[in-house]
């Protein structure tokens, strides 16, 4: 499971046999969210909210190299660190 972004010191992870849809899990403070990358809706958990909205605009803004880690992760490649 790479950590592939830091958002307002929320980690951001990606699971290399993960399931579908494209997603992204988020943790901070022993909480945890997972975001679809395509539309950055919420499929299960939840972050406070000033953190849950930070990850929320970076997925939104983040798509093509989340998509792009989530490609790599599936062919075996670790993927990039996203900024």
């Amino acid at each position: 499971m790479p950590r592939i972004a830091s958002v307002e010191g929320v980690a951001i992870y990606m699971y290399a046999d993960d399931h579908p849809p494209p997603h992204v899990h988020a943790r901070f403070a022993g909480d945890d969210m997972m975001v679809e990358i395509e539309n950055a809706g919420v499929l299960r958990g939840d972050l406070p909210a000033g953190k849950k909205q930070a990850v929320l605009a970076w997925v939104l803004a983040s798509t093509s190299p989340l998509m792009q880690a989530w490609l790599d992760l599936r062919a075996g490649r670790l993927p990039e660190k996203i900024r």
